[in-house]
């Protein structure tokens, strides 16, 4: 009875969490590309960098997505987003837009 209980109740709010903090270190990842993208050219805050210009600073050339949100890359002062397409926990809800301040 207890392994029921943690697979059905703990299970389930671990994976959530893992995550979210997955989608967190991504954007988190995201926003230290575009600085160094934007410190190695020279760019100050409105610049907008394409994904092609984040890869070389990315891990495999890219983002790995934890929960099948798609990320959104603004531009140099800016903080990047990441959207849910699907809910999460109690709080987090399909189409949901976060950011870094979120976490």
């Amino acid at each position: 009875m207890l392994v029921l209980v943690y697979t059905t109740l703990v299970a389930p709010h671990r994976e959530r969490n893992a995550a979210l903090h997955a989608i967190a270190t991504n954007l988190r990842i995201l926003e230290g590309a575009k600085e160094c993208w934007a410190l190695e050219r020279g760019v100050t805050n409105g610049a907008l960098p394409a994904l092609a210009d984040l890869a070389p600073y990315l891990k495999n050339g890219h983002l790995t997505s934890a929960a099948g949100e798609v990320y959104a890359i603004t531009p140099v002062g800016a903080l990047n987003t990441a959207t849910l397409t699907r809910k999460l926990a109690g709080k987090w809800k399909t189409g949901q837009v976060l950011t870094v301040t979120n976490f």
